[in-house]
């Protein structure tokens, strides 16, 4: 995949629940896929997993997060 195809490579999401616990979700296209669940700045769960390993349907859905969320947080840095 070429950066004419794809034009940006990483996506980093971190959610954080109201207890506390963290889950941060980064796709680095080409390179690896990785969750890291953190509960009281803990590691509780780790999963990384090689872009080329990671079944085309999810690699689809990860690209439509990259996509909406490099859509929408311009529009929510407006308000």
């Amino acid at each position: 995949m070429t950066n004419e195809e794809y034009p940006y490579d990483l996506m980093q999401v971190v959610l954080v629940t109201r207890d506390g616990k963290r889950l941060e979700i980064e796709a680095r296209v080409g390179a690896l896929l990785f969750v890291d669940v953190e509960h009281e700045n803990c590691c509780v769960s780790c999963d990384a997993q090689s872009w080329g390993d990671v079944p085309g349907m999810r690699r689809r859905a990860i690209r439509r997060m990259m996509d909406a969320l490099h859509e929408t947080v311009p529009l929510l840095a407006d308000y």
